[in-house]
């Protein structure tokens, strides 16, 4: 179960963080004892008024019509023109990873100070251009492909320690979707929301007795609350080495093996991604989101994306894990059901020398010339034809596993960096 409260109150954190939505659609009357407070002046006009131009901040004046206050809608970040030239320079050293300090001294910036200021110059650029993207298309205004494949998959960002007194590293999850054929990324999602006080949200939970309520019932269910990374246990960084198809099937039966004893299927932050614990401390800003609230809000608003772009059949690749099939099935399931949608899980081999890795491809291109013998002279030619229907015997002859029945199958055409 996952709250409905929190999972919108996700969505819209996610639209806002991509920069999706006009500063005219957030603001309205920050008095919070006036009747036109929470109401955003692009949806409530009548309530507000034009006053006039403010030109040294770029922007525009309104005015509440309710209790009078003003508000200043315009860009806050602001750089002189010294650091504007040095934003690019900047913006190209950290694309390049390098070092904080290593770029302040190859750029010239002066000072720490004026290095964060041209990276919320930098960030506050990159989310206006991403809202606009994904703006036009939700509104049609840019088309994808009406054949799309997707690829999915979590990613992990470890931070260093915050406190002194808790030097457990942070852990932050991002859920990405990529186009397969072009690679342009479509959602990078991570589950940290910067724009709450921590301490507010818990004192709040503590007033509400949200911490002895289960997580969907709680008022803040979307966030780690203080006690709840008391849950998670300390990283074991368990690698399985062995790089044949039929140990592939092993771990496979495995994962579905754990999956079914956790009482939350779609629980993966307190276990990872091959079932490896790991502790999330809580942040002296902003909070953690709970990761199954991230992703479904990212395949909802890829959906969003999805439906005004054009597309109208879909093939989506995935890693292995509950929490993604339920936010797939839960945002395309209309879809699905036409068989317009289809989901894959992926799982590859890993840790391989060269040659097991080159040995792994032989492999498959001799199952594929033996298969090819049996196709007629016409389809022999055609590498894809004979790839796709070696595919669908296969799928034929599909493997089950787990309590949900998921076919798998060795994919017939491996590739040398993920056999």
């Amino acid at each position: 179960m996952r709250s409905n409260a929190g999972l919108i109150a996700e969505i819209e954190r996610l639209l806002d963080a991509g920069g999706l939505w006009k500063r005219v659609e957030t603001t309205g009357c920050a008095n919070s004892q006036c009747e036109n407070h929470g109401r955003p002046i692009a949806s409530h006009r009548r309530h507000y008024v034009k006053r006039g131009k403010n030109k040294a901040a770029n922007g525009q004046n309104f005015q509440c019509k309710s209790c009078g206050r003003k508000m200043l809608l315009s860009d806050p970040i602001r750089l002189h023109d010294g650091s504007r030239r040095l934003a690019a320079d900047v913006f190209g050293r950290i694309a390049n990873k390098s070092p904080v300090r290593g770029t302040v001294r190859g750029s010239g910036v002066k000072g720490m100070n004026t290095y964060y200021r041209i990276l919320d110059f930098i960030h506050s650029r990159c989310r206006a251009h991403s809202g606009a993207v994904d703006r036009a298309l939700m509104d049609g205004r840019l088309t994808l492909p009406k054949d799309l494949v997707i690829e999915s998959d979590a990613q992990e960002f470890t931070l260093n320690w915050v406190s002194r007194l808790d030097r457990r590293n942070v852990v932050l999850s991002s859920y990405c979707t990529v186009d397969a054929k072009s690679g342009f990324i479509l959602g990078m999602h991570a589950n940290f929301d910067g724009r709450i006080n921590p301490f507010d949200v818990n004192r709040e939970a503590a007033a509400n007795g949200d911490l002895e309520l289960a997580e969907p019932f709680r008022q803040h269910a979307q966030y780690w609350l203080a006690g709840d990374e008391l849950r998670a246990g300390r990283a074991m960084h368990t690698r399985l080495r062995k790089h044949d198809s039929l140990e592939l099937v092993r771990q496979i039966r495995a994962l579905y093996e754990s999956a079914e004893t956790r009482a939350d299927v779609e629980d993966i932050e307190l276990h990872g991604y091959n079932d490896e614990f790991y502790r999330t401390p809580a942040l002296g800003v902003g909070m953690q989101v709970h990761l199954p609230y991230t992703v479904y809000a990212h395949w909802i608003v890829l959906r969003r994306l999805f439906a005004g772009a054009g597309v109208e059949r879909l093939q989506a690749n995935m890693d292995i894990s509950s929490v993604s099939r339920a936010g797939f099935l839960c945002a395309f399931v209309d879809e699905i059901r036409r068989g317009d949608a289809n989901g894959f899980y992926v799982r590859y081999t890993k840790y391989q020398t060269i040659d097991q890795r080159k040995s792994i491809l032989r492999a498959a291109q001799k199952a594929r010339a033996e298969f090819r013998k049996t196709l007629p002279p016409s389809v022999r030619r055609n590498s894809k034809e004979v790839a796709r229907r070696m595919m669908r015997q296969r799928i034929d002859e599909g493997q089950t596993y787990g309590k949900w029945n998921d076919e798998w199958i060795e994919h017939p055409v491996p590739t040398i960096n993920e056999p």
